[in-house]
């Protein structure tokens, strides 16, 4: 087995890594990506980084050759394959704004309700009556859900 060769960082590059590998607030992934450049322009092995950042040696060997190839931008994370989201961040905005800030209206209270809260199914349908987003009751309840919001 050889040892790859080190990785040369221009020193743009290295200040940026840097800051990513020290910064308390950079994402788990992000940081091992940057010390896997950051220890392979020293010189080491992929095993020793890989021990070094929780990583296997093979996905260690593929940030080495994404960086080599393509520089900071080939530690982005490319597009996945699959369906692509329905509901974007304009979609979950006016549902969060519309649970946060609007109070349902007398007419859509039962009578046998005491406090002044809307149902899941309640939410979706103002949104797709009123605000034109087309969106299901059980869609509803996941983006309230992974919010922590309780309409």
């Amino acid at each position: 087995m050889t040892v790859p060769r080190a990785v040369e960082v221009c020193d743009g590059d290295r200040a940026v890594l840097e800051a990513r590998a020290v910064a308390s607030t950079t994402p788990r992934r992000d940081w091992q990506r940057a010390r896997i450049v950051l220890l392979a322009s020293e010189g080491l092995s992929s095993r020793v980084i890989g021990e070094a950042v929780g990583l296997n040696r093979n996905t260690v060997d593929v940030w080495r050759r994404r960086y080599a190839a393509e520089g900071l931008a080939g530690l982005d994370d490319r597009p996945r394959p699959g369906r692509p989201r329905v509901y974007g961040p304009s979609e979950r905005l006016a549902l969060v704004k519309m649970i946060t800030t609007r109070p349902p209206e007398a007419g859509q209270l039962g009578r046998r309700r005491l406090k002044a809260r809307m149902s899941m199914p309640e939410a979706g349908r103002i949104l797709r009556d009123e605000h034109g987003i087309a969106i299901s009751d059980s869609q509803v309840w996941r983006i309230c859900n992974s919010m922590g919001l309780k309409p």
